[in-house]
């Protein structure tokens, strides 16, 4: 009997080297055919991801992403309104779209410490000079620099982020979309509120470092190398929230 019980351990443990009983206990195994996100949550492993060969072709990123807001929170900070034309025209630059003006009148809503880095109200993305020609330098034809005349201040930009990138990670998002019955039919399916952004970076090409979401242009997305080349050049005002799963 004890004989037949080392034999019997000894073939699982000849099992467990092969590794064919540690395969079979995974779940969601992956098809070979398919060219999907694989997941492999065995229980021992909290969870990793992979993208399979056959879907990456090089030109997506894996690089880490971030939300570029500003800092409310800076005691005695000023605080940036409206966005105009030089004829009065009221003006948004946070729709991923070319601005036709090379000069935008901007309002100062609370006068203060003047920051590196703001966002208007209305979510327009201010930087000194220096900073604009840094991030232009990094973002290249993906953001427009417009030049910002706010009164009692010289050499500052408005930057226009124009690239949108498809890639919310509706899977690790928290959000709500339009229904039937709230009133706008135009909006239907979209998304109403994201409280909770998280990008998929395996949507997002390789050579994209400053863009607004597809769905939600309000949020405005910066990659890891344009964050430390604005750390670098000095960016007061600026906050990068992570994104990336």
């Amino acid at each position: 009997m004890m004989v037949a019980r080392s034999r019997s351990l000894l073939a699982s443990h000849r099992r467990l080297s092969s590794g064919r009983s540690v395969r079979e206990r995974l779940p969601n195994k992956p098809s070979q055919a398919d060219g999907r996100l694989v997941r492999f949550a065995p229980s021992c492993v909290r969870r990793c991801t992979a993208v399979s060969l056959g879907s990456y072709d090089g030109r997506l990123s894996m690089t880490a992403f971030y939300r570029l807001v500003d800092d409310v929170a800076i005691p005695g900070r000023w605080h940036l309104g409206e966005t105009r034309s030089p004829d009065g025209d009221e003006k948004w630059l946070d729709a991923g779209e070319p601005c036709e003006d090379d000069v935008l009148v901007v309002e100062v809503t609370h006068p203060g410490v003047v920051l590196d880095f703001s966002l208007t109200s209305f979510n327009a993305p201010i930087a000194t000079g220096e900073l604009a020609l840094a991030i232009a330098r990094i973002g290249g034809a993906d953001v427009q620099r417009v030049r910002a005349s706010i009164a009692g201040q010289v050499s500052f930009d408005l930057l226009n982020a124009v690239r949108v990138v498809s890639c919310l990670d509706e899977d690790e998002s928290e959000f709500i979309k339009w229904k039937t019955g709230d009133h706008r039919p135009d909006l239907i399916g979209k998304y109403r509120q994201v409280t909770r952004l998280v990008l998929d970076p395996t949507r997002i090409p390789r050579d994209a470092h400053i863009f607004r979401v597809e769905g939600w242009r309000v949020a405005l997305i910066v990659s890891e190398k344009l964050r430390s080349e604005m750390e670098r050049v000095g960016c007061v005002g600026a906050r990068f929230r992570p994104v990336s799963r």
